[in-house]
């Protein structure tokens, strides 16, 4: 992978290229670029997060009010990524969202395991029953993070309850766990895409 904002050197990039006719030659870079860019931003993604759980680790040692800040920062920036990553709506399916750029590459499967995990119940710490992982971070990020809507006090209890168990390591679908299972599923198809580019040298 690259963080370049260049356009790949995958193979499969010049065999297609020397194959589209002219009038596919901007559809097909227009496909490369948004590819860059999903890459781009997974690579953030994944820096982040490695970042997050050393300040994640290191404030359960120490429980440093002023460590808790830098963590709800990064709590802050991740919410973020998942929800313009991950979260967007499904009708247009040319948004630059993991599910759509695996589903491009014919991984179906690792994009339904995406969804299940955005799917599973999020406050009764059980897979059914409760708010959803997906809706739990739209709220956060819609409600508090990238919009400051007009909110109750029943809905600001609700986003400090939601910050608290995603910083908890003894809580199932905590931040943790979520980052790591999107991470593996996208990484899971970079491998596909190298594979694909290994046999059609």
């Amino acid at each position: 992978m690259t963080n370049s904002p260049e356009l790949p050197k995958y193979k499969f990039v010049e065999n297609v290229q020397s194959k589209v006719g002219k009038e596919n030659v901007e559809d097909f870079y227009i496909g490369i670029k948004a590819l860059t860019m999903f890459e781009t931003h997974f690579n953030e993604f994944v820096s982040r997060f490695d970042r997050y759980i050393e300040i994640l680790k290191f404030y359960w040692s120490h429980r440093d009010n002023e460590v808790y800040k830098d963590l709800t920062a990064y709590v802050d920036l991740l919410l973020v990524h998942i929800r313009a990553m991950c979260i967007e709506n499904e009708r247009y399916g040319d948004n630059y969202t993991a599910q759509n750029f695996l589903e491009s590459i014919g991984r179906k499967d690792l994009a339904e395991n995406i969804n299940n995990v955005l799917s599973k119940g999020f406050w009764a710490n059980q897979d059914e029953g409760s708010l959803s992982v997906r809706e739990s971070i739209k709220i956060c990020s819609d409600k508090y993070i990238c919009h400051h809507d007009s909110i109750n006090i029943n809905d600001h209890t609700e986003i400090e309850t939601t910050f608290a168990r995603l910083n908890n390591p003894m809580f199932k679908h905590n931040m943790e766990y979520i980052c790591t299972q999107i991470i593996k599923n996208i990484s899971s198809g970079f491998a596909h895409l190298r594979e694909l580019n290994f046999k059609n040298p």
